[in-house]
């Protein structure tokens, strides 16, 4: 993908993620630019609305929001896959090298990871057991891809 291709996809996306991003807990992400930044905060959007989904499914309570979060998600891991141009591991990324030697798995992840949130989004907002269940498929679809291809902390 070309620069301007990427900046194209970074300056919506960062609208979208930025706000949510100010509070997250694990990293600085206003030391990091470029398309490193952009993806940390994608990453960081998608844990916070996952947090959401599985505190609202837990207390089985505002589940009709858990549509519209599993939503973003699927949004974001659409997105994914441009926002890993090779070249692009400056620090502080936490992306291993294992993503540029094997992109088809790191896609396929990607892939996943959409359909995964889709089903969630496309459930409907009554039944917390059946909902906690795919938001399962969905968390654990993000854990295999982070396994391979995200530094440890």
């Amino acid at each position: 993908m070309s620069k301007l291709g990427i900046a194209k996809l970074a300056i919506p996306l960062s609208i979208v993620v930025t706000t949510a991003s100010w509070g997250h807990e694990h990293h600085d992400h206003g030391k990091v630019t470029g398309v490193v930044r952009v993806r940390m905060d994608a990453m960081a959007e998608m844990a916070r609305r996952m947090k959401s989904i599985t505190k609202r499914v837990r207390s089985n309570q505002m589940l009709a929001s858990v549509p519209e979060d599993a939503n973003v998600v699927k949004d974001l891991a659409a997105k994914i896959v441009p926002l890993f141009p090779p070249g692009s591991m400056h620090p502080p990324t936490e992306a291993t090298p294992a993503i540029w030697k094997d992109f088809g798995d790191f896609e396929t992840k990607a892939k996943a990871l959409e359909r995964e949130a889709q089903k969630l989004a496309d459930m409907k907002a009554v039944d917390a057991k059946a909902l906690a269940t795919q938001a399962k498929a969905v968390t654990e679809t993000c854990s295999a891809c982070h396994e391979r291809f995200r530094i440890r902390q």
